[in-house]
């Protein structure tokens, strides 16, 4: 099973617009499923390790 170590957020776009929805609704929607996680791992989800994934430097 994957942890947050091994998942990064994508917001789809602009396929999710095909469901009738935009970015916002999208990104609201996984704020309110990820309610109840921490805040170090939504960091993850969200920042971390995309930019480690693909090298990123984000300083």
């Amino acid at each position: 099973c994957f942890g947050v170590d091994r998942c990064m957020f994508g917001s789809d776009w602009p396929v999710c617009t095909l469901a009738k929805a935009d970015y916002k609704r999208v990104f609201d929607l996984l704020q309110h499923l990820l309610s109840s996680m921490t805040v170090e791992d939504k960091k993850k989800i969200f920042r971390e390790n995309a930019a480690k994934f693909y090298k990123l430097d984000l300083n």
